[in-house]
């Protein structure tokens, strides 16, 4: 069933859109896997444990894992990686045979940040 909205109404479960990639050249797969590394960036950056010696916060998300999560093919998220990593907005470092690589997400230029986490800072 459908609920309208009222001020109570708790939100679902979403995914951060930084509003500079709407003027960016990105497919709609480059956008969600964005999407999607953004959020579990998020997740580790809270916990503290994904956080490399210079303080960069990094994810680890499998291929696989990646195109289960958004219903996409292997070769799809590949493709929308290496988008995402030719227009800077990620950085793969790779960590060996069959390991996935680290994933450090980057912010897209001229993102505003969001008046909750200004008041972080």
């Amino acid at each position: 069933m459908n609920v309208f909205r009222t001020p109570e109404t708790p939100r679902p479960l979403h995914l951060d859109f930084p509003m500079a990639l709407v003027t960016m050249d990105l497919s709609a797969t480059e956008m969600l896997v964005y999407m999607l590394l953004l959020n579990r960036s998020n997740l580790s950056a809270r916990g503290g444990n994904w956080v490399d010696g210079q303080g960069h916060v990094f994810v680890w998300y499998p291929i696989h894992s990646l195109a289960e999560a958004l219903g996409r093919s292997e070769a799809g998220i590949k493709k929308a990686l290496n988008g995402l990593e030719k227009k800077d907005l990620i950085l793969r470092c790779r960590q060996g045979r069959n390991k996935p690589s680290r994933i450090y997400v980057k912010f897209p230029p001229a993102s505003e940040i969001s008046p909750s986490d200004q008041r972080k800072t």
